[in-house]
C-alpha cells in the first residue's frame, strides 16, 4: 500500500497577521462525537450535543445525548441504540422513526478550526497580540548553522 507524505504549506504575509484560522477542508460530510475521560485513561465515553431537528439548533443547556457502542467491537456505533436515545430525548423534536436526515442532523460535525491571535482586534494590533517567540535567534542559528 502506498503510503502519502503529509502536505505542508507555507504562507508568506505582506505585513504582520491578527488572525490567523487554520480549518480541515469542508469537503463531503462528517460525521462525529465528543469523547470524555473516564476514571481510566483508557477509557471513554461518548456524546453528541442534542439538536432541535425541526431548527437545527443546539437542544438548550447544551444537552449531551450519550453514544453507544457496539458490544464487543470498540470504535464502532450501535447506531440503532443511539437513534433510540436520540428519539428519547426531551426538545431534539425528531419523530418515533428517527429518519437519515434527522440522524445525520444530530450526528454531523463542522471541520476542526484553529484560532491563533485575538479574533476581537478586528484587524488592528501588535504582533505580541498574537505571537510569543519562545526560541531566541541566537538557538536558532546554532541549531542550523553550527554556531557559525
Amino acid at each position: 500500500m502506498e503510503r502519502l507524505a503529509p502536505a505542508v504549506m507555507l504562507v508568506l504575509f505582506d505585513g504582520v497577521p491578527v488572525v490567523i484560522h487554520v480549518e480541515e477542508p469542508r469537503m463531503g460530510v462528517q460525521f462525529g462525537v465528543r469523547l470524555e475521560t473516564g476514571d481510566d485513561a483508557n477509557q471513554f465515553s461518548a456524546y453528541v450535543i442534542a439538536r432541535d431537528a425541526t431548527t437545527s439548533d443546539d437542544v438548550p443547556a447544551e444537552t449531551h445525548v450519550p453514544v453507544t457502542f457496539r458490544s464487543g467491537s470498540p470504535g464502532v456505533l450501535d447506531l440503532k441504540r443511539t437513534a433510540q436515545t436520540l428519539i428519547d430525548t426531551a426538545g431534539t423534536n425528531v419523530g418515533p422513526a428517527l429518519d437519515g436526515a434527522e440522524f445525520a442532523l444530530e450526528m454531523i460535525r463542522f471541520p476542526f478550526r484553529q484560532v491563533f491571535g485575538d479574533p476581537s482586534q478586528g484587524g488592528v494590533g501588535n504582533i505580541r497580540d498574537v505571537f510569543r517567540v519562545s526560541l531566541p535567534m541566537t538557538a536558532l542559528k546554532t541549531k542550523f548553522f553550527g554556531g557559525v
